[in-house]
């Protein structure tokens, strides 16, 4: 399989749009979050960002075809995410248009309730 080995893919920003079933967890090793989380697991919720903070449940963690490394897909609770858990024709996991987002660790902290 090819990656596209760009450090932002067209319409993405290290926070990518794409969901799957992936390997179920994800240890935040090869970035260090600002606030640790130990161990990332599909359906924890999560706040994405220090500044234009959003929260969501991951969905995806793993590998993807848009780029290479490890990703978390996000569902947003909101309609601010980049698509709907497919990016480039590869679905990754499912949920509403514009409501997908795919970000590396270092960008998550614990999110609480929505």
């Amino acid at each position: 399989t090819s990656k596209q080995s760009a450090s932002s893919p067209p319409g993405e920003d290290d926070s990518r749009s794409a969901s799957g079933s992936g390997s179920g967890h994800l240890s935040g090793s090869s970035s260090p979050p600002s606030s640790p989380l130990p161990l990332l697991e599909i359906g924890h919720r999560v706040v994405v960002g220090r500044v234009d903070k959003v929260r969501g449940v991951i969905r995806y963690l793993g590998p993807t075809a848009f780029a290479d490394g490890e990703w978390v897909g996000i569902e947003l609770d909101t309609s601010r995410g980049k698509n709907d858990g497919a990016v480039d024709g590869v679905s990754y996991f499912h949920c509403g248009a514009g409501r997908g987002l795919f970000v590396k660790s270092s960008v998550l902290r614990p999110g609480g309730t929505a």
